[in-house]
């Protein structure tokens, strides 16, 4: 098991792990790293984050909807990526659920990937394609 720790604690890698009550009981070196980084932006939308209190709390406690959330990874059979903001950052992640050797869930586990950057350049490439849309045809719908 400590070989299995120290190999995620030196993933590039965000990971976290949570049991199958939900509750996170791991995350990565890079992932608590990440969440010292963004801290101040998931502030701006949920006021009482802290990166000291990660470890222990449920997964739903950091999302906007916890009921949907607590629905939507209480019923995960496979792998479900998703995106979604949180202050200014915009994240992408991967979760899926553990199985024991029986093939019973007994945990989740999550990677998180900020996207900001990426989704903020395809927003300025949208934004310079409508522009020269505009300047070549005026205003007008093109069909």
């Amino acid at each position: 098991i400590l070989r299995l720790k120290r190999g995620l604690d030196d993933l590039d890698a965000k990971v976290v792990i949570a049991n199958e009550d939900r509750v996170v009981v791991y995350a990565n070196n890079s992932a608590i790293n990440f969440l010292n980084y963004a801290q101040d932006e998931i502030r701006k939308d949920f006021s009482n984050f802290s990166v000291d209190g990660v470890i222990g709390k449920k997964i739903e406690d950091f999302h906007k909807n916890p009921i949907y959330q607590k629905r939507l990874i209480g019923n995960l059979k496979e792998l479900l990526r998703t995106n979604f903001k949180v202050g200014n950052l915009t994240l992408s992640v991967k979760a899926k659920p553990i199985m024991n050797n029986a093939g019973q869930r007994i945990g989740f586990m999550a990677e998180i990937e900020d996207i900001t950057d990426k989704e903020n350049k395809k927003i300025e490439l949208l934004k310079v394609g409508e522009e020269l849309l505009i300047e070549k045809h005026g205003r007008r719908t093109i069909e």
